[in-house]
């Protein structure tokens, strides 16, 4: 499986055209950053070192070298069922709405029409700086807010949901005649995001 967070919008993964509206098009859907996997993973890693140093150590006790050994166990599993719900759990953006579809054992879908969202606030700390990842805050006209962690592509990402979001308009009120068309069945011969790369 490679990580490639960014599915091309001139396919949908099945996990996400099951919620998907006949006319509705998908104009992009991202995983989170691969950078949510790395605590995890770096858990799990260490874990049998920490758990034969401790054997080494303590070898007269033998119940709790079966509880360390254990406890390595659960952070392999836990490693492995975050993995499996950053392939299934995805941000997708529509020209109608915003799905977040998130969960392995129990499958949440959260929507937000496109035209309730009010705000965007796009955060980059300092380690998503480096990695390449940020935190999107969506805010609605109810007052909800809905926090996107380790978004990937953060600048282009904000800049393809503003652009949906708050769309330029003409001054007398009308969308520019020569606007290019987002969704993917209108362009022929490709994807219409170059600079993400794609699923395989």
């Amino acid at each position: 499986m490679r990580l490639d967070p960014v599915a091309p919008a001139s396919r949908v993964p099945p996990a996400i055209a099951k919620y998907l509206l006949p006319d509705e098009h998908m104009v992009v859907a991202v995983r989170r950053h691969p950078s949510i996997l790395i605590p995890p993973g770096a858990a799990a890693l260490g874990a049998p070192f920490a758990a034969l140093a401790i054997s080494l150590i303590l070898r007269g006790s033998q119940a709790l070298h079966v509880a360390v050994w254990i406890l390595v166990g659960i952070l392999f599993l836990r490693l492995a069922v975050v993995i499996v719900g950053w392939s299934v759990n995805y941000l997708v953006l529509t020209q109608q709405r915003l799905l977040l579809l998130s969960g392995v054992f129990t499958r949440q879908i959260t929507t937000m029409p496109l035209t309730k969202i009010t705000d965007l606030k796009l955060k980059r700390y300092f380690a998503g700086r480096l990695a390449g990842y940020g935190d999107l805050i969506i805010e609605s006209a109810d007052g909800t807010k809905l926090l996107v962690d380790y978004l990937p592509y953060p600048e282009q990402l904000y800049l393809e949901f503003a652009g949906l979001i708050f769309p330029r308009e003409n001054p007398d009120g009308e969308d520019p005649a020569g606007q290019p068309s987002r969704n993917p069945d209108d362009e022929p011969g490709g994807d219409p995001f170059p600079p993400f790369p794609s699923l395989r």
